[in-house]
């Protein structure tokens, strides 16, 4: 074996016994030092019968002179070799059966090298069919609850606006309209009057119990009831106020008391309304 075959096997032997061995991950070099090792221990052999128990056979002529024998594998070199030989592949021929697996030698106190971490596939969970369909239950629940507390948060009980009513007539003001100012005091500026079958509907821009506050009103009475100057009224007064984008609307029901021209018109029992729109006057009824 000649100095670079030493070298070689040296540097082989540094990376499988010594402080960092990194020889198990390459399998070429790992099958280069049991190849080199073998041949080392022929030519030992070789050498012992030929020159003897004492003695250091001579190189050959032109030959580089003869090294001295390697020193014996301590204990925790022969456990990392066992350990390495276990790791390396194995090459077995077509047909013939695989070789057991031989014994590893370990150094006391030293625990055997472990090979690389095998890496597990993912668990994957399953539900059961039952559990399945009680899942998606309960998910469909929490949804329902949750959907109807925000609906019963939200949720107000409509109430009808509007009655099945019809207009029947729209007015507009008189033109030669004279403000009562003995029964409601002197005129208000934008005061005007509307006249329908012996009512008559005036708006002003404060009612008779709007308590000063500047809002459009309606007030109706009587038209007969207007026409003497010295007399009070002697029957009912309606009125009613706007407020805001409210309109100012009034309402009453005609009765035995109303004018004869209201009662010819609309039956009595009836109820007939009148909403404020600018200058303008709708009248409707609910009468069918």
């Amino acid at each position: 074996m000649d100095s670079a075959v030493r070298d070689e096997l040296r540097m082989l032997r540094a990376r499988a016994y010594g402080p960092s061995p990194d020889i198990e991950g390459d399998p070429t070099a790992l099958h280069r030092l049991h190849a080199l090792e073998a041949e080392e221990r022929a030519a030992q052999a070789a050498e012992v019968v030929t020159a003897g128990p004492h003695e250091t056979p001579a190189a050959a002529p032109g030959m580089p002179p003869a090294q001295p024998p390697l020193p014996p594998l301590t204990a925790m070199a022969a456990s990392r070799l066992a350990a390495a030989r276990l790791t390396a592949p194995v090459v077995v021929a077509a047909g013939a059966p695989p070789a057991s697996a031989a014994p590893v030698v370990v150094a006391a106190g030293r625990p055997p090298a472990s090979a690389s971490p095998v890496r597990m596939p993912p668990r994957r969970w399953f539900l059961s069919r039952g559990l399945g369909m009680l899942w998606v239950a309960s998910l469909v629940a929490v949804a329902a609850v949750a959907t109807g507390t925000t609906f019963a948060a939200g949720w107000i009980a409509p109430i009808a606006v509007h009655v099945e009513s019809r207009q029947i007539a729209t007015l507009t003001p008189e033109p030669g309209f004279i403000w009562p100012d003995q029964l409601f005091g002197s005129a208000q500026s934008g005061a005007l009057g509307f006249s329908f079958r012996g009512v008559t509907i005036m708006r002003a821009p404060r009612g008779m119990v709007s308590f000063g506050v500047d809002a459009p009103c309606l007030i109706a009475v009587a038209t007969a009831q207007l026409q003497d100057e010295g007399a009070g009224i002697d029957g009912p007064i309606y009125s009613g106020c706007g407020a805001g984008s409210f309109p100012a609307t009034l309402q009453f029901l005609i009765d035995p008391s109303s004018p004869a021209e209201l009662r010819s018109t609309l039956p009595v029992g009836s109820a007939v309304q009148f909403v404020l729109d600018g200058d303008r006057l709708g009248v409707f009824s609910d009468a069918r």
